[in-house]
């Protein structure tokens, strides 16, 4: 039953990247070959420069970009404390001697 839940789940996967590539190409196609797509290229190669300087200039995106950053070193370093005490409990432990073993070998032989 599970196997056929997983081809379910497959099959809609490739069914959602046809359809959404259908709507990129469409639109594309739209933009590249109208003349009105062309017009709308030419106003976004205009006033669009002109928006993403005022984003980038942006004070309070700056201080978010200062904060992300302070949330990414954290997280880093808890991550890296993380790894740190699974490699400590993870670590191969040396060979317990047995009572009837000596120096790794068997004393019946």
């Amino acid at each position: 039953m599970s196997d056929a839940l997983y081809q379910h789940s497959d099959s809609s996967g490739f069914a959602t990247g046809f359809f959404l590539g259908l709507i990129v190409g469409g639109a594309g196609g739209y933009l590249f070959s109208t003349e009105k797509g062309q017009e709308l290229i030419t106003t976004l190669k205009e006033h669009g420069g002109e928006k993403l300087k005022e984003i980038v200039d942006n004070p309070a995106l700056e201080d978010k970009l200062k904060e992300l950053e302070s949330t990414m070193q954290q997280a880093r370093a808890v991550v890296n404390q993380a790894a740190t005490q699974v490699a400590e409990r993870t670590a191969p432990s040396p060979p317990k001697k047995s009572f009837f073993q000596k120096h790794g070998l068997s004393l019946g032989k």
